[in-house]
């Protein structure tokens, strides 16, 4: 095979790692008895970083075998820019692990039986290169997982690749295929992280050394979340071109663009025991699920293409497409907090209703603690899509009102906050009169409650002028902003006089007040509520609950 003749003598691919000692074995300590507590803990930090020096060794050999065994052959079959494609700057990462192999083997003393010294300097002058992240994030978001996928289907591609792959297990000990090796430069970001860390568990606490190892564990931890936050934005990306390509092409009438896009996140969609990766994508009009494999994205566009109801296999998942203007839809959480669920019910036909359930799985990991931050982040992420679909569902469902209904329930939110200022300020009057002492439980309740009601009806009040389309749109949105600004200095206001002993404000005691606030406190929102508003679990989180005053609660106002 062309290319693997030149590559014999290179000591970096001569390295035989599966037959590597712990460093322990190595210097004849294993299995002694006699070894003392401080050489016991010394050979720990050894081993920790004898392992560090050859898993660095085994991950530049492979770098290697990917330039020798794989790359120099195939520019023999296919262009440069489909190699380009695949290995976009291999030689520059080379250099980089090469430079940072070559420091560590300088280490061991040998005079001192060659035992590694301090290893802190090395790593952070190797994990605090600017470069080093900017070429990672070169060559982990060209998308090449998918790229090969799809090149394997080539017969004369995938014939050559088998071959390398037979060359790399018989001359040079790695027996994992082609793609595996590949993905082990996308994953080597955990891998630093986890080294480092284990070093920074048997180095003493309180030395310069400890420190600095401490350092670059969060160095190398910030390195691969940031990588990560890059690869998922280049995937999101690719994947939204894609799926905003695929409704551009479905109806002719859209015109949409990147900056159409709300919302893209990766998830599974659960069918049974099935888990289909896809990206959930929220459009103005549109909630899409889009398959992320670009090998089953291919088959769902050829499927829906060709007009049939299935795509090629039974693991693909086809494109979904959930218009606002046809279904109902909200958004349901699950007992797992990875999970919830939508559902879409037809407005045409309501006895045709289709869930989906939405999973987001923690990127599997053997270490606990990177496994407790990863399930960490796929709730976070869970909760993030819940609460993103939760308001645009609601601003739809909002959206079905017309002027009319928008302005009466504009009145209506106006009329609470004076009644709800004046009920509380009645209530305080009546406090200060029976001398009940600044600072009471119930007086601090009373403002809380308040508060929340101000905010909940000029949240309401916001969510419906999202939908409205007047002209006097942006004179209604001041209007709400201004009263909500002149409810909280009333709140202040009634606040202050109370606890100086003064009432900010007279209310007329007549009979019947009460009453007429609590019927306008119950009137109103069942009188405006949408129709075909969906239901929404009250055990979701997509905001806090819109509580009201109860009746007992406004008895008891009236009683004190």
């Amino acid at each position: 095979m062309s290319g693997s003749s030149s590559i014999v003598n290179d000591p970096d691919l001569a390295f035989d790692h599966e037959n590597c000692k712990v460093w322990e074995e190595m210097m004849g300590y294993e299995g002694k008895k006699d070894v003392s507590k401080a050489v016991g803990e010394e050979c720990k930090r050894q081993n920790a970083v004898y392992e560090a020096v050859n898993s660095e060794r085994t991950y530049l050999k492979n770098l290697k075998i990917l330039k020798h065994v794989y790359q120099e052959p195939l520019l023999n079959l296919v262009t440069k820019d489909v190699c380009n494609r695949i290995f976009p700057n291999l030689d520059e990462l080379i250099e980089l692990h090469k430079s940072f192999t070559e420091e560590m083997l300088k280490l061991p003393d040998p005079e001192n039986h060659n035992m590694y010294p301090e290893v802190g300097e090395v790593i952070a002058k190797f994990i605090n290169q600017p470069i080093l992240l900017k070429e990672y994030i070169k060559f982990c978001t060209n998308g090449q997982a998918p790229f090969v996928t799809e090149q394997l289907k080539n017969e004369k591609f995938a014939e050559l690749i088998q071959e390398c792959q037979n060359v790399s297990a018989k001359n040079y000990g790695q027996r994992n295929d082609f793609k595996s090796v590949l993905m082990g430069v996308t994953q080597r970001s955990m891998r630093i992280s986890m080294l480092a860390e284990k070093i920074l568990k048997y180095t003493a606490e309180g030395t310069a050394e400890f420190d600095l190892l401490t350092q670059c564990h969060e160095k190398a931890v910030a390195f691969a979340d940031s990588l990560n936050a890059a690869k998922a934005e280049a995937e999101d990306s690719r994947v939204e071109k894609t799926a905003r390509g695929w409704l551009i092409a479905r109806r002719k009438s859209m015109s949409l663009k990147p900056g159409d896009c709300q919302m893209n996140y990766s998830a599974s969609l659960a069918a049974g025991d099935t888990k289909n990766k896809i990206n959930v994508i929220l459009y103005d009009n549109h909630l899409v699920l889009f398959p992320s494999d670009e090998a089953t994205m291919y088959n769902a566009v050829e499927s829906e293409t060709k007009g049939k109801s299935k795509s090629k296999t039974k693991s693909d998942v086809n494109i979904q497409s959930i218009e606002f203007e046809d279904n109902n839809v909200h958004v349901s959480k699950s007992e797992d907090p990875c999970k919830f669920f939508i559902v879409a019910t037809s407005k045409s036909d309501q006895t045709e209703t289709k869930v989906y359930t939405i999973v987001c799985e923690p990127v599997p990991d053997a270490a606990a603690a990177v496994k407790e931050r990863n399930e960490r982040k796929a709730r976070e992420k869970s909760e993030k899509i819940f609460r993103a679909l939760s308001k645009a569902c609601a601003a739809h469902a909002a959206s079905n009102q017309d002027g009319n209904q928008l302005d009466e329930s504009m009145r209506t939110i106006a009329d609470l906050d004076s009644e709800i200022l004046a009920l509380l300020a009645a209530k305080l009057d009546i406090m200060v009169g029976q001398s009940i002492p600044t600072g009471v439980k119930d007086f601090t309740q009373s403002v809380t409650q308040l508060t929340f009601d101000a905010e909940t009806l000029h949240t309401i009040a916001a969510e419906l002028l999202q939908s409205y389309t007047g002209d006097d749109k942006d004179g209604k949105s001041a209007k709400v902003s201004a009263s909500f600004k002149s409810m909280l200095t009333n709140i202040s206001g009634v606040t202050s006089g109370y606890q100086t002993g003064g009432v900010q404000q007279e209310i007329k005691k007549e009979p019947g007040f009460f009453k007429k606030v609590r019927q306008s406190i119950y009137s109103h929102p069942k009188k405006n509520q949408p129709t075909n508003q969906p239901k929404v679990d009250k055990n979701t989180i997509g905001g806090p609950e819109l509580q009201h005053t109860t009746n007992e609660q406004v008895d008891a106002a009236r009683d004190l």
